[in-house]
């Protein structure tokens, strides 16, 4: 027999999280098929009840971060927080890149006291960002390489700290 059930997934906040909820899903003995809302947080899966359980999927979800629960989700605080955080940083990139635009534009060195001012604050800010929204993709990326699964987070991880050191050597 095939069971079907609707569950609340707490934690997607990308691409990369619908992949990775279904390549879980996958894994898990007697798995059939797995229904992704990630707007909604929001997973139908069906799986055959004399092969495999919700709990391993649980598990293993819980494993990476993220919560699985029934369905009947209201607002949760965490993904008001990641919203919250989303709005912040792009705050911040747009501010850093709105002070770089100057030093794009031909600002140098030369210029003194504004160069100076100029490139720290669009450092600041900068680095401010990598500080409030990176480690939703540092945290996903480490589980993932503990897991033994590579997905998005990884490569996005290693991008935003490879841009960012490339940055901190520049301004120094």
């Amino acid at each position: 027999a095939v069971a079907q059930l609707t569950v609340d997934v707490q934690g997607i906040h990308c691409a990369a999280c619908v992949w990775l909820l279904q390549e879980l899903w996958r894994r898990i003995p007697g798995a059939v098929r797995i229904d992704l809302d990630p707007s909604l947080g929001r997973a139908t899966v069906a799986y055959r009840l004399s092969q495999g359980s919700l709990a391993e999927f649980a598990r293993r979800t819980a494993s990476f971060g993220y919560r699985v629960g029934p369905a009947g989700k209201t607002a949760d605080p965490a993904d008001r927080a990641l919203m919250v955080r989303l709005g912040i940083c792009a705050a911040l990139a747009m501010n850093a890149m709105m002070f770089a635009f100057a030093i794009y534009g031909g600002m140098s060195a030369a210029d003194g006291a504004n160069y100076t001012l100029f490139h720290g604050v669009s450092f600041g800010l900068a680095t401010a960002a990598v500080v409030i929204g990176g480690p939703v993709f540092f945290r996903a990326a480490l589980a993932g390489i503990r897991q033994r699964v590579l997905h998005l987070d990884l490569p996005i991880s290693i991008g935003i700290l490879l841009a960012w050191a490339s940055s901190t050597v520049v301004y120094l």
